[in-house]
C-alpha cells in the first residue's frame, strides 16, 4: 500500500512541477515574436517513466530562411483531459508559436496564444 501511495504522490508532484515550469517558460517568452506554425500531429502519451499523461503536439514552422520543428508537451493530471486537449489539434491545423530571437530552433506554444 505504501509503495502505491508513494508512486501516486511522486507522479502528482512531477506533474505539478511540469505545469509550473510550463507557466514560467510561457512568461519568459512573452516578448518573443509570434509565428504561424502547422500541426504535424497530436497525441496523448502515457508511460511508466512518465507517471501522468501528457498531450503532445508536433508542429513545423518557417522563420527567416529556415524550416524548423517542435514538440509541445502539456502535462495533465487525468488522461481524459490530455486526450481531450490533443483532439483539438489535427494534422494541417494552424498554430501560433513564439520563437526565441537569435535561436529560431527554440519555440514554445503558450496556451493563451491559441
Amino acid at each position: 500500500m505504501g509503495g502505491w501511495f508513494a508512486d501516486v504522490f511522486v507522479g502528482y508532484f512531477i506533474t505539478l512541477f511540469r505545469i509550473v515550469s510550463r507557466i514560467v517558460r510561457a512568461r519568459r517568452s512573452e516578448g518573443w515574436p509570434k509565428i504561424a506554425a502547422t500541426v504535424s500531429g497530436a497525441s496523448c502519451q502515457t508511460s511508466s517513466y512518465m507517471p501522468r499523461p501528457v498531450a503532445e503536439i508536433v508542429y513545423t514552422y518557417r522563420f527567416e530562411d529556415g524550416f524548423y520543428g517542435g514538440v509541445d508537451e502539456k502535462p495533465f493530471f487525468f488522461e481524459s483531459s490530455a486526450q481531450e486537449y490533443a483532439q483539438q489539434f489535427a494534422r494541417g491545423d494552424p498554430l501560433v508559436v513564439r520563437v526565441k530571437p537569435g535561436s529560431p530552433e527554440v519555440s514554445i506554444v503558450p496556451d493563451r496564444d491559441h
